[in-house]
């Protein structure tokens, strides 16, 4: 589809002492967007204290970006909620949001397949398009999500990309999200409620609920590393501890993770939400004080 008009973008982008990922990131966006006429980027990066040099290096380098310094406490997801209230506040007529992580390295022609894509798509119907993103060993790192069990909002299931078709999600990793800018704002953006997880994973669920479309494009965007897991322990007890550890670590804490499941599962539930939690950061207690004694 050839788009008539220039499609006004605001990208949405927190970062904290990643200079050389951030720097990078810019550059290639700023490259996608000369390339092409037919789209229109305003950036919108919300630095949380870097101590690295990333606020000068970004002055310097690319004064078109719109540099919006943080508290030093916001995370990821404080970050994007900050970005996108000063992307509203600027009063410009956006047509999309894209939400990036900036340590994408982004493919050179991703950015205009995958936003004419979503153009296509939202002709019809709200259409939220997330571009994933492989590792270095060439498989899915980020994405969309399958969720089957309401009653378990937290047990998704990776949603693999077909070769030439778009694929349903429910959510998302909000590495690379283009949103229609009125289904955005209807959703208020990410819920600052949440700190760094949950955030981008709510977001999708809320607008699913809304009646939106969340689709996977065929198309992978750029590669990134997934965060490394923990080694395996030797000691079977802490293999345990470990394994019914895993929930998301700090600054999120159970309130967070209550509003979470409170929002999105079953309702009636909720006390047994709360007795796992407990369990998970007991048993996430005694993996770190077992880890703590081996060494």
């Amino acid at each position: 589809m050839t788009i008539r008009r220039p499609v006004s973008i605001a990208v949405l982008i927190a970062c904290h002492n990643r200079k050389s990922l951030t720097v990078r990131l810019l550059s290639q966006l700023i490259d996608a967007w000369h390339g092409y006429g037919d789209f229109r980027l305003s950036i919108f990066l919300v630095d949380d204290k870097s101590s690295d040099g990333t606020p000068e290096e970004v002055i310097s380098f690319f004064p078109s970006v719109k540099l919006i310094a943080g508290s030093g406490s916001l995370f990821w997801n404080r970050g994007m909620v900050l970005a996108f209230q000063t992307a509203q506040a600027a009063r410009q007529d956006w047509d999309y949001y894209l939400l990036l992580n900036d340590d994408l390295d982004l493919d050179a022609d991703a950015l205009a397949t995958v936003i004419r894509d979503c153009h296509t798509h939202n002709a019809k119907t709200p259409t939220i398009m997330v571009g994933w993103v492989r590792g270095p060993d060439g498989i899915v790192s980020y994405g969309g999500f399958a969720s089957h069990d309401k009653c378990r909002p937290m047990s998704l299931h990776r949603v693999y990309p077909a070769h030439n078709e778009t694929v349903p999600a429910d959510t998302f990793n909000a590495n690379f999200v283009v949103l229609p800018a009125p289904l955005m704002e209807a959703l208020g953006g990410l819920d600052a409620s949440f700190h760094h997880a949950y955030g981008d994973i709510d977001l999708g669920l809320r607008a699913i609920a809304r009646g939106a479309t969340i689709l996977v494009h065929p198309r992978c965007v750029g590669i990134t590393s997934a965060h490394p897991k923990e080694s395996q322990p030797s000691s079977a007890v802490a293999r345990f501890m470990q394994r019914h550890g895993t929930m998301p670590r700090k600054p999120d804490g159970f309130r967070q993770y209550a509003i979470f499941m409170w929002r999105h599962g079953c309702r009636w539930m909720f006390p047994l939400y709360a007795a796992n939690y407990a369990f998970k950061a007991s048993c996430r207690m005694i993996h770190q004080r077992l880890k703590a004694q081996a060494r």
